[in-house]
């Protein structure tokens, strides 16, 4: 008994798992293991070796924590980043019953090569991203033998490692191990090498068996295989076929026709199930049973047809992006978790941008009845080397044809394509390669580039630059328009079915807890990082207003982005940029799910599909701002691309008011026809009964359905009044503002002219593009926070975010940084900032004085041709009537030094610091510099405050001046000041010396003939240097410090104080 259980114990250590079937035998397990990053294993022949340390497989070497940590920025971070060879060693034992059988070894997923030995024999090497790695052993004797494999995941072939999907870290991570399935198998001599299914709408389907005899003579043979219904598991069809195979490799192919198919689209997504077994003297081969859909793909010339019937495409990307692992789900259920909410999303297409996903995702695309696209890599120009066609041929053309091979069954693979936006070489050399493989399987659609010009072979075309930036054409003098569509780019301008590429890319403003997400292999890094300047600088307990409204904003642009595709006449669709975010490129927080595919409470998917479905109301009309005067007019569309027409239609519309009262309605009836974009009539609303400025809803909706679509309009007076209160002044002037709000006056201060061209980057209404931010630059909004319970806006028609009626008004604005101000502050206008700086801002604010007095600030420009904009004249009107009113009582206190700092006006002499109000000279060094850097020191870089200009003055003599956004600073290892001050003065010269490192400087002062040493802690000092009447000789006095370390020395301010 004791014998019996020592050799249990062994096989269970040597095979951990059995699988169903007696002829496969599971891998997954622990397997002996050695990292290789010297690349000394097969010179030191490792295969012969017995490996020290243990992994698990299936999995990688971030989960079994070999690797540093590497710190990213613009991407996640992984735990245990390893990028190099790794070797992975496991006993197996033969089966008794798989004597004289041939052994076979499947792994899933591998990245990049492997290469594979049996008890020291090589057996050979396999190099695809995208399809399993499989390996032929021959016949192996039953009992113990030793698997040793090499896996490689340096960049094989130079493709680039940095922006693409299939390899790179930007999303996938490069990571070394196995992932899927992995198993062993044993088969006859007579075995199926490859089944593929060629089904059509009527219901033939063709099969191509690819069958190899591995024995030394023809053998007598059964094919037998049947077809069945995959939910109900009937069968509809079988066969049993004797054949005779000669040795080697041999194709048969055998035809059957099922009446009245159940046919597979995205409305019905059937499947049938082929099973098929070879039964020989050498025993059977059971195929792994293959699930396939009726269905013909075809195209006219401006759309794909699925059964002949013209598709419209209504995509997403899917960017490779898993954030606790770092590699592709393998699991059927995880796809159809995400293909689900696609379909929840009124969604029916996905691209996997530069790369192809494993088997698990096709099968739940089958499922559902979603159209893929996949793709290879990314390679373009301006990534900085331009790729070398025959380097890299070895891999991609061979590459193009294992996608082909191993998930052409699928129904859902509508289109392959070598890659994304390729440039910077010849493309047309990959013509031919898709040239071979359509000819090979011409199941599918095929190309060489996305956003790039077709190739003479390509089947499909993806149309770029359109819809980001932003389309000049949405803008219509100002004013936001529907009444347009990209006609000249679809149409006759294309014979090819034409899809846009990357619509959308809106910035969604981060939700910091989503950082507590990442529990896996990876950590958001650079979201930590973010959500600490968060904290820091006074907007981490606003996340959720700030999610909210800079959502709403960029859902708003979704949905016209959207619709302009839509109401194009002979476009094919969209692809999105995108659903959910991907944490790659710079963190592109665009989606309206984060990247765990959780909703970040914005949109449902019930309103989502109102613009994104099979049936969608669309409008189009010249403005979305009317007067009072004006009639609103707007023709009504229907696009319809579903499995009939929808006659009889009954298409009702209706203006509501924002308290829910009806202003107009209507009926259209009408026959809907499918596949096209029905144009239904003209609606025209009188607006001369409304009073006030106002908002409007138009809703239209197909009674019965769940088909409907809503837009916003805002009516204002038809008056041009522009209020001017008699007790509130009304100034562009800082120092007017001030001296009267030191009276305890109400004042109203125009700001828009205030600051500098910082300033007019922090009240954009556009919102930053998702990377701006990641490059530096941080002149960039993602919308604006608007409190419209706010007594200010109380006439005034908004939501709490930047809807079409704040384009105009932004034009020109200026917001301002709140640093320095209590983070309890709310303004009644508030930008958001890029995440990447987290600035607190602000554009509309109030604040009440300790002297008694109020004053609202307004960085919009609510002035100039204010008759012309309704919008604009709407909000000062409102504005001017909270001000004159008594509601205007702010509860915030102002900072005079902050409201001088940030209002400075580049036309009027500065404002000192309240503390240096009675300084006779005052100056701060650099300023008035525009840009940061270094530069040499003039006048006109210095904010300067002068008490008499022909008394007191200054002259610096320093190496450069020093200009950063916390800092500025003349700089040198020597500075000299010649100071202008009269004889009669008495009182002292007060220097600030900047520290911003964390050690100490130390440096000398000349002064008057008196010398004296100085040290400068962290954070700096003041200096002060004392005179007495009749020192300034001549109205004049220097001041020379010199450093008396290595380090420079650099002077923040400089006050000339009296006594």
């Amino acid at each position: 008994m004791k014998r019996i259980m020592i050799f249990f114990c062994l096989l269970c250590h040597v095979f951990p798992a059995f699988a169903e079937k007696t002829n496969c035998i599971s891998l997954a397990g622990e397997w002996r293991f050695a990292l290789d990053s010297t690349d000394v294993g097969e010179r030191e022949e490792w295969f012969g070796k017995l490996l020290e340390y243990r992994i698990k497989l299936p999995g990688i070497t971030d989960e079994g924590g070999y690797g540093p940590e590497v710190l990213e920025m613009g991407k996640l971070s992984r735990l245990h980043k390893y990028i190099g060879k790794a070797w992975y060693q496991m006993d197996i034992v033969i089966p008794e019953q798989w004597k004289n059988r041939n052994i076979r070894i499947f792994l899933e997923r591998v990245m990049w090569r492997s290469k594979l030995w049996v008890d020291q024999d090589y057996i050979g090497m396999q190099e695809s991203l995208s399809t399993p790695h499989t390996f032929s052993l021959g016949k192996l004797s039953p009992g113990k033998h030793t698997l040793t494999l090499s896996i490689d995941n340096r960049e094989i072939y130079p493709i680039g490692a940095e922006w693409g999907h299939s390899y790179g870290e930007q999303t996938q991570i490069i990571w070394n191990g196995v992932v899927g399935k992995m198993e062993i198998s044993s088969h006859p001599d007579l075995m199926f090498e490859q089944v593929r299914t060629f089904p059509d709408a009527a219901g033939k389907l063709d099969m191509e068996f690819s069958l190899l005899n591995q024995g030394q003579k023809a053998l007598k043979s059964t094919l037998s295989f049947q077809v069945m219904e995959k939910e109900s598991g009937q069968i509809v069809h079988s066969v049993t076929r004797p054949l005779t195979i000669s040795v080697g490799k041999t194709q048969i192919r055998e035809s059957l026709t099922i009446a009245s198919p159940k046919l597979w689209d995205e409305f019905s997504p059937n499947l049938y199930t082929l099973e098929c077994s070879l039964q020989s003297k050498s025993g059977k081969d059971d195929y792994t049973p293959i699930s396939f859909g009726f269905c013909t793909l075809g195209k006219t010339d401006d759309y794909i047809t699925i059964n002949g019937l013209p598709r419209y495409l209504r995509g997403n990307l899917d960017c490779a992006l898993f954030p606790l692992t770092g590699y592709p789900a393998m699991d059927k259920d995880s796809w159809l978790r995400i293909f689900k909410l696609y379909k929840k999303y009124g969604l029916n297409h996905v691209r996997f941008h530069s790369w192809t996903p494993p088997a698990a995702a096709f099968d739940a695309a089958d499922e559902v009845g979603l159209y893929v696209l996949c793709e290879i890599f990314w390679r373009d120009g301006w990534m900085g080397k331009g790729l070398n066609i025959d380097e890299v041929e070895p891999f991609l053309r061979p590459e193009l044809r294992r996608i082909a091979d191993a998930y052409g069954n699928h129904p859902c693979l509508i289109a392959q394509a070598m890659g994304n936006e390729l440039g910077g070489f010849d493309r047309n050399r990959m013509d031919s390669w898709i040239q071979e493989v359509k000819e090979h399987d011409p199941r599918h659609f095929y190309t060489v580039s996305i956003r790039r010009p077709a190739t003479v072979h390509s089947d499909i075309n993806f149309q770029g630059d359109l819809s980001s930036p932003y389309p000049l054409l949405f803008i219509d003098e100002g004013r936001l328009s529907t009444d347009w569509d990209y006609g000249p780019w679809y149409g006759d301008a294309s014979p090819l079915p034409s899809i846009q590429h990357e619509v959308g890319q809106w910035t969604f403003y981060p939700d910091w807890s989503e950082t507590e997400k990442y529990t896996g292999n990876l950590r958001a890094r650079g979201l930590e990082k973010y959500r600490k300047l968060a904290k820091k600088r006074g907007v981490y307990e606003q996340n959720a207003e700030f999610i909210q409204s800079s959502g709403l904003q960029s859902l708003a642009l979704y949905k016209e982005n959207i619709e302009s595709f839509l109401r194009t006449p002979f476009c094919g669709g969209f692809q999105l940029l995108g659903m959910q975010d991907f944490s790659g490129q710079g963190e592109a927080l665009i989606g309206w799910l984060n990247a765990f595919y959780e909703n970040k409470g914005v949109v449902q998917p019930e309103e989502f599909r109102h613009w994104c479905n099979t049936t969608v109301p669309l409008m189009r009309t010249s403005s979305y701002l009317y007067s009072a005067a004006d009639t609103l007019k707007a023709e009504i569309d229907i696009l319809r691309f579903d499995e009939s027409d929808l006659n009889q239609a009954s298409v009702m519309w209706k203006v509501v008011d924002n308290a829910g009262g009806e202003v107009d309605s209507g009926l259209f009836r009408c026959d809907i026809r499918n596949t096209c974009l029905n144009k239904l009539g003209r609606i025209q609303v009188p607006l001369s009964s409304l009073t006030g400025s106002q908002k409007l809803m138009l809703e239209v909706s197909i009674l019965g359905t769940e088909y409907k679509n809503t837009w916003n309009f805002w009516v204002f007076p038809g008056n041009k009044v522009v209020l001017k209160p008699s007790n509130v002044l009304e100034t562009h002037s800082l120092s007017e503002a001030l001296s009267a709000l030191k009276l305890g006056k109400s004042v109203f201060l125009w700001a828009y002219g205030l600051g500098n061209d910082k300033n007019a980057g922090y009240a954009l209404w556009k919102p930053t593009f998702w990377q701006g931010g990641n490059l530096g630059n941080e002149g960039f909004t993602n919308g604006a926070v608007v409190r419209k319970e706010h007594p200010a806006l109380a006439e005034f028609p908004t939501d709490h975010y930047l809807d079409f009626q704040w384009y105009d008004i932004c034009k020109g604005a200026h917001g301002f940084d709140m640093e320095g101000l209590p983070f309890s502050i709310r303004p009644i206008v508030q930008p958001i900032h890029d995440f990447h700086f987290n600035r607190k801002l602000g554009a509309i604010l109030e604040f009440r004085s300790r002297e008694g007095g109020r004053i609202l600030i307004c960085g919009y420009n609510l002035v100039d041709n204010i008759e012309n904009r309704p919008a604009a004249l709407s909000l000062r009107n409102s504005l001017m009537r909270y001000v004159a009113s008594d509601d205007f009582c702010p509860v915030d206190e102002v900072h005079y030094d902050w409201i001088k700092n940030q209002l400075s006006d580049p036309y009027a002499p500065y404002l000192a610091p309240d503390k240096f109000e009675q300084a006779l000279l005052y100056v701060k060094a650099g300023g008035r510099c525009m840009q940061n850097g270094v530069s040499e020191w003039s006048v006109e870089k210095d904010a300067v405050t002068f008490f008499e200009t022909d008394k007191y003055g200054y002259n610096v003599v320093c190496e450069s001046v020093f200009s950063h956004e916390s800092l500025t600073a003349w700089q040198g290892k020597d500075i000299r000041l010649d100071l202008k001050i009269p004889f009669q003065f008495a009182g002292s010269v007060r220097l600030f010396l900047c520290n911003p490192s964390d050690k100490e400087r130390a440096g000398s002062v000349l002064f008057n003939g008196r010398e004296m040493a100085f040290e400068i802690p962290p954070g700096g000092r003041w200096l002060s240097l004392q005179m007495n009447v009749g020192e300034a000789l001549l109205g004049k006095i220097a001041v020379v410090l010199k450093s008396t370390t290595s380090d420079n020395l650099w002077i923040g301010e400089l006050a000339v104080m009296p006594e």
